[in-house]
């Protein structure tokens, strides 16, 4: 979806399917172009092309379906959800083009979306009762208290406690400084979009924000857009058509962002001058609104940029552990969790001055490594044939320790981990639970 923005349509959408009496036929010319095995970086034009007309064709396909459904409803209302629903380009579509009065896609617009619609649908079958208010609430998740947030800040190497009266000026001191701002609130999204609760905020007046984000904070392509949030009341004026103003709750589809504004938040708009927004409305009484409030009052713009909490790879921060770890071993600038503000420490910090050691205990027996680790749910076992890639990483780690040496040797056995940099290899590593990190240094 991104990287359809940087390319043509060169394929034309009959190379793609058929559709027939509500029946797509799909053919396989296009895979059969593309059998040479290169892959991006390599042959970046003919690749942006390929997305650009899969883009396309997508979006004639979801838009065919969708009015195919009308057609045999007859409903004025859509609720759409699964994986395609994650396309904001083609949801922008639906809603404009299709001849349904109303579409609504949820918070989780993934194949988790498909369950929780199906337990809905079996409830109502069960009781035959429907539900009969909107989904409004973004946090669903488990709330962390002040003892675990402790543990946490206990736990983590180079971190201290900033105590400010006034922590909302704080932060937004941070983002017009440049800082790029970690939030922890709360309990987590219901579904794969940071809404507030689990973000990653910053100045989008900075013209150089997304690279620094994709290089330095998320470790993505740097074709990759980020995502603005703005106050609903603030759609007019920013941002267009306006028949899409109800259905930005979630992130769910791509708005426009108006001519004489493009140039005020660069770091938000992608290079089409689309943008997958976020609306929240003007009274807010948690963290994640009073931040933007008060960057509005500060600097005229009602508009921050919001990414998930987390680097490419892992799955958005959940734990308050998790959210530390991720704000030292991704460069961000500083970490809200439930109304405090946590800072690397002034020193310089670097990766390669962190020892690394394991995070359980290993034993060899009979050409098989036995690693176990203790989660909060229990022991976790698992068996390596010694010759494997992980197996020989664990080996080694337990001899040497340091992360030069762990990261090097796991990005030249470990394909997935060729093209990551330092930090993002330790960020992975310990999110997964595989090192843990010195607390003495």
């Amino acid at each position: 979806m991104a990287l359809a923005a940087l390319g043509k349509p060169v394929i034309p959408t009959d190379d793609f399917f058929n559709f027939k009496d509500g029946v797509f036929e799909f053919k396989s010319l296009v895979p059969e172009r593309f059998c040479t095995g290169i892959r991006l970086p390599n042959d970046y034009k003919e690749y942006s092309d390929l997305a650009s007309s899969t883009q396309a064709a997508f979006e004639e396909g979801i838009v065919l379906l969708a009015n195919h459904a009308f057609q045999v409803t007859r409903s004025p209302y859509l609720a759409y959800s699964g994986g395609s629903a994650l396309n904001a380009v083609a949801n922008r579509r639906i809603i404009i083009e299709s001849e349904f009065e109303r579409v609504f896609v949820p918070p989780c617009p993934d194949d988790g979306g498909v369950s929780v619609g199906a337990a809905l649908w079996g409830a109502s079958r069960l009781s035959r009762i429907l539900p009969d208010r909107r989904l409004t609430k973004k946090s669903f998740g488990k709330k962390y208290g002040e003892t675990e947030i402790d543990r946490a800040s206990v736990s983590m190497p180079n971190i201290i406690l900033c105590s400010d009266d006034n922590l909302v000026d704080m932060c937004v001191d941070l983002i017009v400084d440049g800082k790029v701002l970690g939030v922890f609130d709360s309990g987590s999204e219901l579904g794969p979009r940071a809404l507030g609760h689990r973000s990653i905020l910053c100045d989008p007046r900075r013209p150089d924000i997304k690279d620094h984000l994709n290089r330095h904070i998320k470790f993505r392509e740097g074709f990759q857009p980020f995502a603005p949030v703005s106050f609903r009341s603030a759609f007019k004026e920013w941002y267009g058509p306006d028949e899409l103003s109800n259905n930005c709750k979630f992130m769910e589809t791509a708005v426009s962002v108006v001519q004489e504004n493009l140039e005020k938040i660069p770091g938000a708009v992608h290079c089409d001058g689309s943008a997958r927004l976020q609306t929240i409305e003007d009274i807010q009484s948690d963290i994640f609104g009073r931040i933007l409030m008060s960057f509005y009052n500060r600097t005229g713009i009602p508009v921050l940029i919001n990414t998930s909490f987390n680097v490419k790879g892992e799955p958005i921060v959940e734990t308050p552990e998790d959210a530390l770890r991720c704000m030292l071993l991704s460069g961000m600038d500083a970490c809200i969790i439930e109304e405090r503000i946590f800072l690397p420490r002034d020193i310089f910090w670097d990766p390669l001055e962190v020892s690394v050691s394991l995070a359980g205990d290993v034993s060899l027996k009979d050409a098989t490594l036995t690693f176990t680790r203790i989660t909060e749910y229990g022991p976790d076992v698992r068996h390596f044939d010694i010759k494997s890639n992980r197996a020989r990483a664990i080996l080694f780690v337990k001899d040497r320790k340091g992360a030069r040496e762990y990261t090097e040797f796991l990005r030249s056995v470990n394909p997935r981990y060729q093209s990551y940099g330092l930090r993002h290899v330790l960020a992975l590593e310990l999110r997964q639970g595989w090192i843990s990190l010195d607390k003495g240094c």
